[in-house]
Order: C-alpha cells, then structure tokens, then sequence
C-alpha cells in the first residue's frame, strides 16, 4: 500500500532434519525475527491460527511437513513442503568418518539439485563406507540406492558399489554388490535413479556401504581428467532395504593434458556454472515499515559494515 517493494525470499524458511535418540527433529529457521512460524502435519496447507512453531519438532512417523512465515496474520513466504518418510533405517545411527553422515538417515531424499544441503558429500576419495545400526536384528531382503547424475557438473554414478552385513559389528560377510561400465556412469542427461541390490533375506544388524568411484572423466566428457569424490543421501527401510541415495561426483580440479585440445569448459553446452553461489537479491532487514521508508539500510539494527581495520 505504500508503494515499498522488497524481497518476500527474506521470509522463506531454512530447514534442518537431524536424527537424535530414536526420532528426526526438525528445525525451522527464518532470518526475520518479525516473523512467525506455523505448520501443518496432515499436507494441508498452513494459515495464521496453525500451530506455532516454538521449537525442534521431534517426528517418528511418515507425514507431509508444511510450514509458512506469517506477519499479523498474513502469509509472508513461500510455503515449505517437507515429505518426511519414516521407515526401518530412519533415524537409525551411521558410522563413518563424515560428520554429514547424519543426513543419511534422515528420511529426506535428495532433489535433483546436488547442492541442496541434502547431499552427504566425501572430497578427494575414489572409495567411501559406512555402517548403519539397525539397533537389532532384521531381515533384509533388498537395499536399493538411488544415484544423481549431473552430467554438465560431472555428477556421476560410482562404477562399484557393494554391501556387507554383520551381527556384531566387526566381522561383515558380502551380501551383494552391483558394477557399473564407464559408458553407464557418463551416460548424459541429468536425473535421478533407483539401483536395487537383492540381499536374499540376509539377517542382520549392521549394514556396511562401500561405493568407490570411476577416477577421472574420460578425454571426451566436458570437465576432461577431473578427479572423482562421492556424495551419498538417504537410507529407506522397512522389512526390507529401500532408497538410499547416493551421489558420485568429479571435484574441480585438474585439466588432463593431451595432444588433442580440449573443449573449454566455459563453451560447453553443459556448464551452465562453474562454482558459483546461487542468484539470490540484495536483502536489507529493516526493524519495522517506518525503517523502511526512510531508505537508509545503514541505519538499520540488523546492519552491521565490514569497512574499515581488520585485525
């Protein structure tokens, strides 16, 4: 009404979903401290009498998380759809040597875009594990992984990846494992997909996921001679293994040297951005409107300049 136009993004919500002591709690963030928070749990969609949201929610079931910021009773972000899926490996522990390894169990699956704070990413290693704690006994019959390639990022698929099981937690028989050729693992295009492992009803506690990677782009892929690290997501069970989500992906770095010239990355029709921060807008909080319409951010009690001496 008074003709001030600003970014409705500084009213979206920044969610984190960590398993602690048998449950996932989930966090809900937003940068405006003017702002509420209010959420639903049947999918439906939040409004301003929905519950508020104080702190962590603790969740030990499947249900569809919406949560929205509210101003005096009206909707000032976007709403935040979370599915959550609640099966036998959710919320269960996993060992490794990546503190992200949380996020594995987390019952969130990954989107298509890799950098969305969902992935459990390994730098500079063509082989990864860890083991998941199902907590007890269970009998496993399939544990399927769900990989991400991004071909113009130089995502890609591991060319092994292998499960071993183990009632004790030190000495783990193999129980299945799937290859894959260099032709399967560049394959282009940029999607997600489902690769199921039959275990043969094994009886089990602990589950260990090694996956090693292919090593280099070949000569001909957009990002030549890169070497591979790996990024895993999630792990779905009920009385038997589903999804676990797991992404392969070169890290940028060295440029193979060969007689023939390669194709610069930049003129490729797959890098469409080569280690860029997302486009996001200029956002400056403001206390209340009437800070607002002075249009000095400077002024601001959330501002806060970087100029000057450093120590």
């Amino acid at each position: 009404a008074k003709g001030i136009v600003y970014a409705r993004s500084m009213y979206n919500i920044q969610h984190t979903v960590t398993p602690e002591d048998g449950a996932l709690k989930v966090k809900l963030e937003c940068i405006r401290p003017d702002a509420e928070i209010h959420y639903t749990t049947d999918g439906s969609e939040p409004i301003a009498t929905s519950p508020l949201y104080k702190e962590k929610l603790a969740v030990k079931e499947t249900l569809n998380l919406k949560s929205a910021t509210f101003v005096k009773g009206r909707q000032m972000g976007k709403t935040l759809t979370l599915p959550v899926r609640w099966n036998l490996a959710t919320a269960k522990p996993v060992s490794g040597c990546n503190p992200n390894e949380k996020l594995l169990t987390n019952g969130i699956r990954g989107s298509l875009k890799y950098s969305d704070f969902e992935w459990c990413s390994w730098t500079n290693n063509d082989s990864i594990s860890f083991t998941i704690d199902m907590e007890k006994m269970e009998k496993v019959n399939t544990f399927t992984i769900g990989c991400i390639t991004s071909y113009g990022m130089a995502v890609h698929k591991p060319r092994l990846i292998e499960i071993a099981v183990s009632g004790d937690n030190k000495t783990f028989d193999k129980a299945g494992e799937r290859t894959f050729t260099p032709e399967e693992i560049f394959r282009e295009g940029n999607y997600i997909e489902d690769i199921s492992i039959s275990l043969g009803g094994v009886e089990t506690r602990y589950i260990r996921v090694t996956a090693k990677g292919i090593g280099k782009c070949p000569d001909n892929h957009v990002r030549p001679g890169q070497e591979a690290r790996s990024d895993d997501r999630m792990i779905k069970m009920n009385n038997l293994l589903k999804p676990f989500f797991l992404m392969m992906l070169a890290a940028p770095a060295i440029i193979s040297t060969t007689a023939q010239q390669q194709q610069p990355e930049w003129q490729s029709q797959y890098a469409v951005g080569l280690n860029k921060l997302d486009p996001h807008t200029y956002v400056w909080p403001y206390a209340d409107a009437s800070e607002v319409e002075k249009g000095t951010f400077e002024q601001s009690p959330y501002y806060m300049s970087l100029n000057g001496k450093w120590k």
